[in-house]
């Protein structure tokens, strides 16, 4: 959010700046959520003792990093973008 706000403060449209920031950003996130999800796979497929009880919560918590990533990269410039202004205030 930041990078979008530097942008609106050097004069760019909003509609730009939010596809911008988008383009731009899309990457580092990317890459630090399949990273934090990549940890998780050992633990999605371990068959030992206890194996039942991690491949569930290990089912949530890489089903959230996804959710939080699509959240992240696609609703929340949409609302900046539909809005005009900063969603983190």
């Amino acid at each position: 959010m930041t990078f979008i706000q530097q942008k609106l403060e050097a004069g760019t449209p909003v509609e730009q700046t939010a596809r911008e920031g988008c383009l731009v950003r899309s990457r580092p996130v990317l890459m630090t959520a399949l990273g934090a999800a990549a940890g998780f796979i050992p633990m999605l497929v371990n068959v030992g003792i206890g194996g039942e009880v991690q491949r569930l919560l290990t089912t949530v918590v890489i089903g959230g990093i996804v959710t939080n990533t699509m959240l992240t990269l696609l609703v929340r410039l949409a609302l900046y973008r539909l809005t005009g202004r900063s969603v983190t205030k």
